[in-house]
Formats: C-alpha cells, sequence, structure tokens
C-alpha cells in the first residue's frame, strides 16, 4: 500500500502544475490582450490627437490667412483712401494754380490794358504836344503879333506861354522884331518836336538874357536822337543779307489776336533781308554814337525810335550807293514764319517747348539782350532771331483793322497814324508775343532798349 501513495500525489501534482500553466497563459493572454487594446487605444489616442493636431494646425492656418487677407484688404483701403485724399489734394492744387494762373492772366490782361492805355494816353499826349508845336512854330516863322495872340487863345498854360507873352509885349511897343528865328528856322523844321523843344528853350533863354548872337547851331546834336557820341568808331562792315524768293502766303492768324485778323493771301516780289538784327558796332560805324542800354559791339542796337532808325537808314544808303529799308510788315512776317511753304508759328519752330532754342525771351534771357547769331538756331531761311530779343521796327503805319482791306501784293500801310508796327517780341516778352503774326505799334519817336530793327534791300 504505501509504494502507490507517491503516484497519485505526483499525478495530481502534475495536474496542479498544468492548471498553473493554463492560469498563466490565460493571465498571459490576457495580459497580452490587455496589453495590445491598451497599444491600440494609445496608438488610437495619438492618430486622433495628430488629426486634432492637424485640425488645429489647418485652423490656425485658415485664421491666419483670413487674418492676412483682412489686413491686405485694410491696407488696400487705406492705400485706396489715402490715394483719394491725394488725388483730391492734387485736384484742389491744381484748382488752386488754375485760380492763380487765371488770377495771372486777369492781372496781365489788365496790365496790358492799362499799358495800351498808357500808350493812348502818350499818343494823344503827343499829339496834343505836337498841334501846340504847331501853332508856336507858326507864331516864330512869322513872328507876327496875332500869331502869338492866338498862341496864347488856345494856350494860356501852354509850354511857350511865358515867351510868348513876352514876344506880344515887345511887339505891342512897336519894339524891332527878332531876326534870330530866321537862323534857326530850319533846324526847327528839320528835327524832331523833343530837340525842337530842347532848342527853343536855349534860344528863349539867350534871347532874354541878351545873348541871342551867341547860339549857334552846335547846341542841337545827335544826342537828342541818337546817344552819347562814342570816340572809338569801328570799321564799317555792311549787314549781312539773305534773299528771300517772293511768293504767296497766308498772312494772319485765325488764333491770335484780334488785330492779326482776318488771314488773308499776301503776294510778295522777291526781297533781301537782315540775316541778323542791326548791330551796336554797325550803328556806331555809320552814326558815331551808340543809344544802346546793354552795351557790346555784337548786341543787337536798341533804344532806338522809328525816325532814329530812318535817319541811321539815310546815312547808310548815302555811305553805301544802294537802298536799305526797313522791311515792311508783310515782308517781315514772311520772312519769319519761313517764306511760302513749311511756315511756322514762331521763327524755326511750331513748338513752344523748342522756341528756347531759337528765341531770346522772357523765360531765358536773364532781363537782357544777347549777341545776334550766336547760340540760337536760325529759321528754315537762315534768319536769327525773329523771334525774340529785341522788337523790330517795321515801315507800316499801325492799323488793327488794316488786314481787313489789305491789297494782296506786296502790302504796306502808308497812312499816317499814330503808331509803327513792332514785330517779333523781345528779352522781355511772352511766348505768344514772338509768335510771326504777332503785331505790335509804338509811336515813331518812341524809344526803349525793347525796340531794335533790322534791315531790307532791293536791288
Amino acid at each position: 500500500v504505501e509504494p502507490i501513495a507517491p503516484k497519485q500525489n505526483t499525478d495530481e501534482q502534475e495536474a496542479e502544475r498544468k492548471r498553473e500553466l493554463e492560469l498563466q497563459d490565460a493571465l498571459a493572454r490576457q495580459a497580452a490582450e490587455k496589453e495590445a487594446k491598451l497599444q491600440k487605444q494609445q496608438e488610437e489616442l495619438k492618430k486622433r490627437q495628430a488629426h486634432e493636431a492637424l485640425l488645429k494646425q489647418q485652423a490656425d492656418d485658415q485664421l491666419k490667412a483670413l487674418q492676412a487677407k483682412q489686413e491686405a484688404e485694410r491696407k488696400a483701403e487705406q492705400e485706396r483712401l489715402q490715394h483719394e485724399e491725394e488725388e483730391k489734394q492734387k485736384a484742389k492744387a491744381l484748382e488752386i494754380e488754375r485760380k492763380k494762373a487765371q488770377e495771372a492772366e486777369k492781372l496781365r490782361i489788365k496790365q496790358e490794358q492799362k499799358a495800351a492805355e498808357l500808350r493812348k494816353q502818350e499818343t494823344l499826349e503827343l499829339q496834343k504836344e505836337q498841334v501846340e508845336l504847331k501853332h508856336w512854330q507858326t507864331a516864330i516863322n512869322s513872328n507876327a503879333l496875332a500869331d502869338f495872340k492866338n498862341y496864347l487863345r488856345l494856350y494860356p498854360k501852354g509850354k511857350f506861354a511865358d515867351q510868348a507873352k513876352q514876344f506880344v509885349q515887345v511887339l505891342e511897343n512897336g519894339e524891332p522884331q527878332i531876326p534870330v528865328w530866321v537862323q534857326y528856322k530850319k533846324q526847327l523844321i528839320a528835327i524832331g518836336s523833343i530837340a525842337a523843344f530842347v532848342l527853343l528853350i536855349v534860344i528863349f533863354n539867350n534871347i532874354f538874357n541878351g545873348k541871342a548872337e551867341e547860339a549857334t547851331e552846335e547846341e542841337v546834336t545827335d544826342e537828342a536822337v541818337t546817344g552819347e557820341e562814342d570816340t572809338d568808331i569801328p570799321e564799317f562792315t555792311e549787314p549781312e543779307m539773305m534773299f528771300v524768293k517772293g511768293g504767296t502766303f497766308t498772312m494772319g492768324s485765325t488764333d491770335g489776336e484780334a488785330d492779326e485778323k482776318p488771314t488773308h493771301q499776301v503776294t510778295l516780289s522777291d526781297f533781301y533781308i537782315g540775316k541778323y538784327e542791326v548791330t551796336q558796332k554797325q550803328w556806331k560805324a555809320v552814326m558815331g554814337t551808340n543809344p544802346s542800354n546793354f552795351k557790346g559791339d555784337n548786341l543787337p542796337v536798341e533804344t532806338v525810335s522809328w525816325n532814329d532808325v530812318q535817319e541811321f537808314i539815310k546815312k547808310l544808303n548815302a555811305k553805301t550807293g544802294k537802298k536799305y529799308a526797313l522791311p515792311t510788315e508783310a515782308q517781315w512776317e514772311y520772312a519769319a514764319g519761313g517764306g511760302a511753304n513749311n511756315r511756322t508759328k514762331w521763327a524755326g519752330t511750331n513748338n513752344e517747348n523748342e522756341l528756347k532754342d531759337y528765341a531770346w525771351y522772357d523765360s531765358n534771357s536773364g532781363s537782357t539782350t544777347h549777341e545776334v547769331g550766336t547760340t540760337k538756331k536760325a529759321n528754315s531761311l537762315g534768319i536769327y532771331d525773329m523771334s525774340g530779343n529785341v522788337w523790330e521796327w517795321c515801315l507800316d503805319w499801325y492799323d488793327s483793322g488794316y488786314y481787313k482791306n489789305s491789297p494782296q501784293k506786296d502790302p504796306v500801310n502808308l497812312t499816317a497814324a499814330s503808331g509803327r508796327v513792332l514785330r517779333g517780341g523781345s528779352w522781355n516778352g511772352y511766348a505768344k508775343r514772338c509768335r510771326s503774326a504777332y503785331r505790335s505799334y509804338r509811336s515813331p519817336n518812341y524809344r526803349d532798349n525793347l525796340y531794335g530793327f533790322r534791315l531790307t534791300r532791293t536791288n
């Protein structure tokens, strides 16, 4: 019996060990399953967290994109508002400039009107002086009591009223007539009104101071009309002339001043015109004096009246034996614009922006004249400074309505009026006054540092 007992125990132990192993395996499987489930849950958690992170990142990106878009829209709106404000400011500035320009134009027109009124008054005053001088010269030439009384009746406070009263007193008292006027009659007729006034005053002073016999012809000199005597007289050289082929052109302007209208056809014969404006050197060589304000041998002569120029031409023709003259208004405009074909608004160009290359005027002159034909371009005919530098005297009397009745063939207005024509503008003139068609005028005895001339010549 005793040997059998251990075998039974062994079986039980084996069964117990198997149960323990099975239990361990079950626990291991449970643990493994639990581990796998936990691992799976962790992986799912990671996936979910990653997905949530991705969603969050996408949301953040969308938010940033939205914010960037809103910022861009805000900046764009701000820029638009700023641009609108700038445009408003520009428009406001332009409006201010426009108003300033309008005011400036109004002021310019007012000044021009005032200047025109002053010229008109000067002309009227000059005409009155000339009429008074005519009555006085009549009395002087006749030396008659009735003429002196007639002068006093017309001009009780005239320039020569005191002298006339003394003559009346002398003649009424039966004293001998004063023969000294016979000596000066020719001078009074030959010289201009201003010089005549000077001579008369000198003579009056001499007469009533007992010095009538001492008055001489030398007391009236060319200085009254041609400036101070120049001791350095240059060698005479004839003006350089350019041949201008005659032809037919349209004179005047449709978009200019009233006196430039109506435009009309003009036919001119061949002529020669000065390549340059007459210089101070040429004037001095002929006249022996230099009246110019701006000094320089090759500068255009200025401060010369139309009457002064006639004296110059008279002496020049006597010296050369040729027929120089001032250009007619039609000749001047024809030559300035380039002849019969391809005519230009200014002398040399139709573009105001290019005018600085052809002319000295208010925008580039520096308020002075400049040497002729040196730095500016010539027009298409090879003629210099027909726009700007100095106004140029023409032969014609000025008539604002002359174009309405102007003859077609070689027109020139010889009907006496208040002023002679000036053309071309000057160093002090606006661009529009330098146009080939622009017309101006002054009294023929008026001088200014704006006024010079060029010559024409016939064969």
